[in-house]
Order: C-alpha cells, then structure tokens, then sequence
C-alpha cells in the first residue's frame, strides 16, 4: 500500500493488477487497472516524481507507473523480484530478489548492480531515508531473520531470533521503529505483526489495536505493502 503525499490516494497491488483507491471516496483510479504485470507482488513510490514501481515475481520484471498511468517496463531479467523501495534523491531502485537470493539496485538509467547477498529469500524490503540503511526479511520457514544492509552494503542480522516466513516491512521515518509481518506457526493463515527496533534489535509481538477501518476489501490473495 503506498499514499501520494499531498492527496489521500493510495495504491495497492493484487494479481495482475494495480490498484488506484481515493479515500474517503473509495473511487477506482482506472488509469492504474490495466493489469500488466503478471504477479505484481511489491510496490513502492518515487516521492520526487510521483512515478510507481512495481515488481512482478512470475515474469521477473519492474514496471513503471506514471502519475499519468502510463505503464513500461524498467528492468528485466530479475530472478523473483519481491520486495521493492526507491530512493527518491538518487531516483535508484532497490529490490529483493527471493530466488536469486540477493538485492539489487537498478538506476534510472538502468544500469543494475547487485548490492547485498548473504540474505536467504529476502522478500521484504524498507530504506531508512536519512542513512540509506536497508532492513530486509527473509521469506523462510520458521528460520528467516531480518537483516541490516549499511550503505557500504555490509550486511548483518538485525535480529537473533527467527520468525515464520517474514515477509512485507517498514520503517517509521526517523525513528527506530521497523514493523514487520510473520505468519503464526500455531494458527494455519494466520499472521503476526512485529514490532523491531532498529537500533537494539528487541522484538515485540504487537497484540492490541487501536480502532481499526476497512477503507476498501481488496480482491482475493492482495500482496499489500507499506
């Protein structure tokens, strides 16, 4: 789910389609629904041109949305391209490859390198926007951790504990407050929203809510991201 500063619209994407919502108005933006990427899966916005990317998994590729709704294609040749961020000075493009078991950064220009291994399925990915930091999440199996990638791209656990399947992530811009999600091994279908400290590394399961809203029921199987 990402949110065009300034207005209320926000996005989301879902199987073969991307999604344009106004809230409180709820009002399909139809320029963002002609559905072509094939298992758009991760999603993130450029703040300083108001362009979208968006990673594909099952045809390996990053398209690009234009405020206007045009749709190409921005890179190519990825290996299960999963969860996706945009440095909005640089305009570079950062996005996990869960098959290929790293994370690439792809110019605007194209150029693409790869910036961080040593991270198993990562899937999840945020960036800290006043210290180029990464914090991404491993899609294991009762073994995934979230990792710390610094801007001389060393990479490290941020955590000692292992979760289940951790997958979309954020952070809280100029905090140290990283929330992430992880399925519960004790409830089939069920999930955990976590709360990291950055700096620390502490975890805590957040179990207690404040007022909840339904702003639109999305289509079946949505893969939202904040």
């Amino acid at each position: 789910l990402e949110s065009t500063d300034g207005t209320s619209d926000e996005h989301y994407v879902d199987q073969g389609y991307l999604y344009g919502y106004n809230d409180p108005q709820i009002t399909v933006d139809d320029s963002f629904t002609s559905g072509t990427a094939s298992f758009p899966v991760g999603l993130a916005r450029d703040d300083s041109s108001g362009n979208l990317f968006v990673s594909s998994l099952t045809d390996n590729k990053v398209y690009k949305v234009t405020p206007s709704g045009i749709q190409t294609e921005f890179y190519t040749g990825l290996s299960g391209p999963f969860g996706i961020d945009v440095d909005s000075v640089s305009g570079d493009v950062y996005v996990c490859e869960v098959n290929g078991q790293q994370v690439r950064r792809i110019s605007q220009s194209g150029s693409a390198v790869v910036y961080a291994t040593g991270i198993s399925s990562p899937a999840g990915l945020t960036r800290d926007t006043s210290t180029g930091v990464l914090y991404v999440t491993e899609h294991i199996a009762e073994g995934g951790k979230v990792k710390k990638v610094f801007p001389n791209r060393t990479v490290v656990s941020l955590t000692t504990q292992t979760f289940n399947r951790p997958r979309g992530i954020t952070l809280r811009q100029g905090t140290s407050d990283l929330y992430f999600i992880s399925g519960d091994t004790g409830t089939a279908g069920s999930s955990i929203v976590h709360h990291l400290d950055a700096n620390t590394g502490a975890v805590t399961n957040i179990t207690s809510f404040g007022t909840l809203y339904d702003i639109h029921a999305p289509p079946s199987e949505s893969y939202i991201f904040v």
